[in-house]
């Protein structure tokens, strides 16, 4: 399959966009403005594309929009299992059914990160990739306000009209947008005698931590003998963080600099939803930056409009993500119980995955046009 290659004269866009990570994030973003023919470099900290981690959900609300980008089934034939399927939960504590079922509609797609973005990777211009390019510092321009300068560590610099930050939770892009508000990232715990935004990371803990076989089997020793020699397995386990932005960005946006994926909100993985979130984003600020109607002289009003529609869907998933963790670890209001969890956990996903992006779309459109932008 031929990768989608940007060409500005399709719209004769007035304006070019800089994307800061080569992540899922970055690259579903560059996909959507490649589409629609706004010209777009990508500048990636590493030397080649790479995620870390292990495993992602992607939802149908994402499923969508990768099937309208046009990269859906070289995703899901990079999956283990090379189909949508049905995702029910299962929650084990003794006898009984513990089953949360799944509907018709609610298909997914579980598979390796890296493979994930393997195939996205296939759809990307080369020519508008920049490897090696670790992002320290972004400002105006001090030849032309309305441009934006973005340093990196070897020295080199870019000019550009917009620039995306999807460089993950240690953003540096994010400095440019909350330069005036206190932003942590704080490690989620599940010692109730610590509240959450407590815990704050230092900038020097390691966010990853070896740890010897003898005390992860410690903390599952009344597990029983089978999930012992299950996790004897395991020769050299590691303890991760399990973190977050917080407190909630006030917004997204700055002048002609926009933040999208974990840059703008990390969140907790007990929905499996963060990638899926970051996704949106992307969709939705490519679309805006390629409408037809949008040029250089106005996208700052086109990228607030972005944050008023993005921010409030996000956070409210932030947040849902929080409350689930409470819920599986058997906090939530109905009790740890089979019935308990179904009540507590009912309406979560549908509003994570029944989303129509598209009426995202047609309301940014209508407030725009409200504002006399469009």
């Amino acid at each position: 399959m031929s990768p989608s290659t940007p060409d500005s004269a399709l719209q004769g866009k007035d304006f070019e966009v800089a994307i800061i990570g080569g992540g899922i994030c970055g690259l579903a973003c560059a996909l959507t403005l490649a589409k629609q023919g706004v010209t777009v470099q990508i500048y990636e900290a590493a030397s080649a594309f790479g995620e870390i981690g292990a495993g992602i959900g992607i939802g149908p609300n994402a499923i969508r929009i990768l099937r309208d980008i046009g990269v859906l089934d070289d995703v899901v034939s990079k999956a283990n299992d090379p189909s949508l399927n049905l995702r029910a939960f299962v929650f084990k504590s003794g006898m009984g059914n513990h089953e949360y079922p799944a509907r018709a509609e609610d298909y997914g797609i579980g598979m390796h990160r890296a493979s994930f973005l393997d195939a996205l990777v296939l759809h990307v211009d080369p020519t508008i990739t920049h490897f090696n390019k670790r992002c320290n510092k972004v400002v105006s321009s001090p030849s032309n306000p309305s441009r934006t300068m973005v340093h990196f560590d070897d020295g080199s610099h870019i000019e550009t009209d917009v620039v995306l930050g999807a460089d993950g939770i240690k953003s540096v892009v994010r400095t440019a947008v909350v330069s005036d508000q206190e932003v942590n990232i704080v490690a989620f715990v599940t010692d109730r005698s610590i509240e959450f935004g407590a815990a704050n990371l230092p900038p020097s803990q390691p966010w990853v931590e070896s740890v010897p076989q003898s005390e992860m089997l410690a903390e599952f020793d009344e597990w029983g003998s089978d999930v012992a020699g299950l996790l004897r397995c395991i020769k050299a386990p590691q303890k991760w963080m399990i973190y977050g932005v917080f407190p909630p960005l006030k917004s997204y946006v700055k002048g002609h600099v926009a933040l999208l994926g974990d840059a703008a909100h990390a969140m907790l993985p007990h929905l499996g939803a963060g990638s899926g979130q970051g996704i949106e984003d992307a969709y939705l600020l490519g679309t805006l930056l390629g409408h037809s109607r949008t040029k250089a002289s106005n996208l700052e009003s086109v990228l607030k409009v972005y944050d008023e529609i993005r921010r409030p869907r996000a956070q409210k998933v932030w947040e849902d993500t929080r409350m689930a963790g409470d819920i599986y670890e058997g906090f939530g209001r109905q009790g740890f119980t089979p019935d308990g969890l179904r009540q507590d956990l009912s309406g979560l996903w549908d509003f994570v995955w029944n989303h129509d992006i598209v009426k995202d779309i047609q309301t940014a459109g209508e407030y725009l046009r409200e504002l006399g932008t469009f």
